[in-house]
């Protein structure tokens, strides 16, 4: 697994009121552009989609107006899980 360790500038993510200024970011070998994790967190397009607790990954409840994550970003979740050697709690 390559991580790339890079630094957002500041932004406010509206879904779940998350100011992250100056936060180092994990960013995937896949999905670059898209993924990255803080060690906490994973976040698909700046939004919180699952936590790591331990060995666990958490997949986080979609924002209620979608009902569901994506294809693309269940895809994201999956990947993340596999490159983190987490198990994958839905």
């Amino acid at each position: 697994m390559v991580l790339r360790e890079v630094r957002f500038l500041p932004y406010l993510l509206t879904n779940f009121n998350i100011n992250l200024n100056n936060i180092i970011m994990n960013k995937f070998q896949q999905y670059s552009k898209n993924l990255q994790t803080d060690g906490n967190f994973v976040y698909s397009y700046y939004t919180k989609v699952a936590k790591i607790e331990g060995n666990k990954l958490i997949q986080l409840m979609p924002p209620s107006h979608l009902g569901r994550w994506s294809v693309t970003t269940q895809k994201q979740i999956n990947y993340a899980a596999n490159e983190l050697d987490l198990e994958l709690i839905k």
